[in-house]
């Protein structure tokens, strides 16, 4: 029986962490994997886009967002967005690596085949 100085953590916290855990747990790998395809489509496009509409050759693409106000030609559009693949692929993989290690965490302390330490 618990004394008066120890806190136990309400089962309704415990409930929540465990499902944000899981949620995480079960989401990262295969979002991973979704965003490093979806990069990998990115970079094999060969046509650039200015907010949905196809460029063509010698098109300029007028870029008014907030605090960037430039104007993109072709060749620049087309590599403005490989960037974007690029950056895409990037996190794909990391959170590919950490649904990964999480998975591999828990299969390995599942399994029973954690090295077991004597303390002395």
């Amino acid at each position: 029986m618990p004394s008066g100085n120890e806190r136990t953590p309400s089962p309704i916290l415990v409930a929540m962490v465990t499902v944000v855990v899981w949620a995480f747990l079960v989401g990262a790998l295969p979002l991973g994997i979704a965003l490093i395809h979806w990069g990998l489509d990115g970079l094999n496009r060969d046509q650039p886009y200015c907010y949905g509409v196809a460029m063509s050759r010698g098109g300029t693409c007028q870029i008014d967002e907030y605090r960037v106000h430039r104007e993109n030609d072709y060749d620049g559009q087309l590599a403005y967005e490989h960037h974007g693949a690029k950056v895409q692929i990037g996190f794909g993989v990391l959170l590919s690596l950490i649904g990964a290690l999480f998975l591999s965490f828990f299969v390995v302390s599942r399994s029973k085949i954690w090295p077991k330490r004597k303390l002395e």
